[in-house]
């Protein structure tokens, strides 16, 4: 059996959370992706805070999920958490 990744990040909201197995949180704090989204010439802070303000709150994604992700460091320690998580998927 062969996993397959959705990296969907409305998936609760549009309904498709009862279609997966596993739900994965990637946890961020609001300042960094606050700049990310900037840097990366999406959005701007208070269309970024509109935007969420129409999501379900961070913290009930993170209810729903199954493992929780920590994307607030190094890429080192993102790919780890990855690979403990999928390590126990398959």
């Amino acid at each position: 059996i062969r996993p397959i990744v959705l990296d969907i990040p409305l998936l609760v909201e549009v309904g498709w959370a009862n279609r997966c197995d596993r739900l994965i949180f990637v946890e961020c704090d609001r300042v960094r992706r606050n700049d990310r989204a900037r840097r990366a010439g999406r959005l701007d802070g208070p269309d970024i805070d509109t935007r969420e303000n129409f999501q379900i709150s961070v913290d009930k994604k993170a209810e729903l999920a199954d493992n929780t992700i920590d994307n607030n460091s190094d890429f080192l320690t993102l790919v780890r958490q990855i690979q403990d998580i999928f390590s126990d998927i398959v």
